[in-house]
């Protein structure tokens, strides 16, 4: 499907050219490209991986969810209390 999504060939005629080397072989820094290209997101994702693996761990302590639930509880609370004492002017 991902062919049927025009943002990355406009993305990457954009933004490759401004990378080769006329004077070298396109084809062998065509592939260093796409490869960093593939490279780097896939890297970022891992990264995702691996704090959202620690993440469920620690969510799935009873002590962390109940602490989490207080301080989001009372974020509310007080985004609440915000909007009860803001003023709109009158027109």
């Amino acid at each position: 499907m991902a062919g049927f999504n025009p943002k990355p060939i406009l993305f990457f005629t954009a933004l490759v050219p401004r990378f080769i080397d006329v004077s070298t072989p396109l084809l062998a820094q065509f592939f260093a490209l796409t490869g960093i290209f593939m490279v780097l997101p896939f890297a970022t994702l891992i990264a995702y991986a691996m704090v959202a693996a620690r993440a469920r761990n620690l969510l799935a302590q009873a002590a962390f969810a109940k602490w989490l639930n207080r301080v989001i509880g009372a974020l509310f609370i007080s985004f609440g209390t915000a909007l009860l004492a803001l003023r709109r002017p009158v027109a």
